[in-house]
Formats: C-alpha cells, structure tokens, sequence
C-alpha cells in the first residue's frame, strides 16, 4: 500500500479482495471504490455490486433467442454466492421457456493447472 503512495495513486478500484487492505487504503486518504466486495467494509466506503442471478437470467434469454435448444451449462465448482446465483438466474431463464439444461458441469477450480498449459 505504502508503494501506491509514492507513486502517486489518486483514487483506487478494488475488486474483492481483503478486508484489512482496503482499511490500509482509508488511512492513506486515498478515495477508494469497491467492485463486487461480498462483505461490507463500512459506510462511508461506495461499493458497485453485480447483479448475478439476472446475468445468468440474461445468458439464458441470449441463447435462446439465437435459437439454441441443447444446453450444457459449464461452471466453476466452488460453491460460491455469486457463481450459484448465476446459475439460479440461468435456470430461472430455461424455466420461463419450459426447458432446463441437459447437463451442468461443474469445473475444477485449479489455477495451477491452468497455469502449466
């Protein structure tokens, strides 16, 4: 944090991340906005939160309104709010249309492996 002040960092995007970081951050008085921040830092600090669940609602709608019927939903395996809302709002969105996935895939979550390749 101390090499954000000297280089001369006028505000900050944070994007999730620790607690105790973005408190570093306040005492170095540098304006800081939180993105996608699952727990709540305080109320002074603005945080932009995604709306998942209608985003996976939204994938749905585009794929079928391009027609496509057979299905497969491809997701990360950590069960984790912002993914399962996803795929509530995916399923939400099949639903409306009388018609469910053919299959979810839940993928391994290993950034070593996807590293080596």
């Amino acid at each position: 944090m101390r090499d954000l002040e000297s280089r001369g960092v006028d505000g900050l995007i944070y994007v999730s991340g620790y607690r105790n970081q973005v408190n570093r951050v306040k005492e170095l008085n540098i304006p800081v906005i939180c993105v996608n921040q699952l727990e709540k830092m305080d109320e002074t600090m603005p945080v932009i939160e995604s709306d998942h669940e209608y985003g996976g609602y939204l994938a749905a709608k585009a794929l079928l309104e391009r027609g496509t019927e057979r299905i497969i939903m491809l997701r990360d395996e950590r069960d984790i709010l912002p993914i399962n809302q996803r795929e509530q709002g995916f399923k939400a969105g099949l639903k409306e249309q009388h018609l469910r996935p053919l299959h979810i895939s839940r993928i391994p979550f290993n950034v070593d492996a996807a590293q080596k390749k």
